[in-house]
């Protein structure tokens, strides 16, 4: 609980004065149909990591929704990602129109597994 009251916060500082920080990242969310914790989501999230300056920030079973930040200093794009994607054979669509903060507050509470919560392999 904790953990999301301080990302809101932060989320929060950011939007209110953008001055205070850079933007040197992009946020994307990726919706994967099918994906659980077990099967799906471990192989992607290992293959998005494996890309310097890529974070994955959260996982929503509810939504099949991969949230990610990418370091936008060293990564001009995000097509190396769709391509690891796409090198798994899954489908995916890119959510445009939407934050991080936005999908984090749809996806419920118990669906909602942070980036110190999710699975290692």
């Amino acid at each position: 609980m904790i953990k999301i009251f301080y990302f809101f916060f932060i989320m929060l500082i950011s939007l209110a004065n953008p001055g205070l920080c850079q933007v040197s990242h992009r946020e994307l969310i990726i919706q994967v149909p099918g994906i659980t914790h077990e099967r799906g989501f471990p192989e992607i999230k290992n293959e998005l990591l494996s890309i310097e300056g890529v974070t994955v920030i959260a996982f929503c079973k509810q939504q099949q929704l991969i949230l990610v930040k990418v370091n936008a200093l060293k990564l001009e794009n995000d097509l190396i990602l769709f391509e690891k994607i796409r090198n798994l054979h899954y489908k995916f669509y890119v959510k445009q129109d939407a934050s991080l903060l936005q999908a984090m507050t749809t996806c419920t509470k118990r669906e909602l597994s942070l980036k110190n919560e999710l699975p290692l392999e």
